[in-house]
């Protein structure tokens, strides 16, 4: 009876470790997915990205040159992964 409520309890937390590591990778793969459309730099559309969100900076720059009132901002993605750059303005 006792090994019979043992294998009970452990199909039990198994099920449980399961559903949180399935949790997990959806919860990454929501956010990879986000990346891939809207972070991810594209070659055809050269510094461009794909869906660029308002207020977001379109790069127009040539070379390496950074407007004196710009700065590159990093955000860590995918749990600190990867990152994505963009242009904001410095506060005044």
């Amino acid at each position: 009876m006792r090994t019979a409520h043992s294998l009970v309890r452990l199909v039990s937390i198994l099920l449980d470790l399961a559903q949180d590591a399935l949790q997990f990778l959806r919860s990454l793969l929501k956010e990879w997915v986000t990346h891939y459309n809207r972070g991810r730099p594209h070659a055809s559309l050269g510094p461009g990205i794909p869906d660029l969100q308002s207020g977001q900076l379109q790069a127009r720059l040539c070379g390496h040159r950074i407007p004196i009132d710009h700065q590159v901002v990093a955000k860590a993605i995918l749990g600190g992964l990867h990152h994505e750059y963009s242009l904001e303005r410095r506060a005044a």
